[in-house]
């Protein structure tokens, strides 16, 4: 995103919503990146490929927290049970990747486009460990301050939540956790018994190490 595709600064004094503003501003106005791929294929181009997630900021007196699901027990499904971000696989009828994040995350926990503080930020691609060819594109969005809808479980999440980023990033270990080919050992963040490892992990730590300074 250009910084002239920017919204304006709130004409209000100080207060929540000029905090989020600021955020997403700082987060705008980054120079686009390209996140480190996993595997050896190369993705057709910022938006386009196969399925998005969206890392979605909110401002808190505690700092910026991460919205996180759990996602539905469903057998066949790779990520089953796992906590990841907001996401799926691109729909034929979503114009590009950035529709498909904002699709996907008004699907699976009732946030729509409406209460954010603008369009997401492209952020790069990534690609699970264990499938290399599947692309990802990855955006960020800020909740704006002041917006009265709350994040809920739907069908494809099982379970909502709101984690402290610098809490997140503290409790950074080595961990087993589980998979369908059995336990595994893996780094990985640890929250109220949720462990926050794989993709997800690799996501936020690029973030963090991309935008640590306006994530403070």
């Amino acid at each position: 995103m250009s910084p002239a595709s920017v919204p304006s600064e709130p004409t209000a004094g100080p207060g929540p919503h000029r905090t989020s503003w600021k955020l997403y501003r700082d987060l705008s106005q980054r120079p686009e990146v390209s996140l480190p791929r996993v595997g050896s294929h190369q993705a057709e181009g910022p938006l386009s490929g196969e399925a998005a997630v969206l890392v979605l900021f909110r401002t808190r007196p505690r700092g910026v927290e991460i919205l996180l699901i759990r996602r539905a027990k469903r057998e066949g499904d790779p990520w089953s049970g796992q906590v990841s971000l907001p996401g799926g696989r691109r729909d034929p009828e979503d114009p590009d990747l950035q529709a498909t994040a904002l699709r996907e995350t008004e699907e699976e926990v009732g946030l729509d486009a409406t209460v954010l503080e603008g369009p997401p930020v492209f952020a790069g691609v990534r690609a699970p460990a264990n499938r290399p060819s599947l692309h990802v594109g990855v955006f960020l969005g800020v909740l704006r301050d002041g917006s009265t809808a709350e994040a809920h479980s739907s069908p494809e999440a099982d379970e909502v939540f709101w984690a402290p980023l610098h809490e997140l990033h503290a409790s950074d270990r080595e961990v087993e956790v589980s998979t369908p080919r059995g336990p595994w050992r893996a780094e990985g963040f640890h929250f109220q018994g949720h462990v926050v490892w794989g993709l997800t992990r690799r996501i936020l730590l690029d973030v963090l190490a991309r935008y640590g300074t306006e994530l403070r």
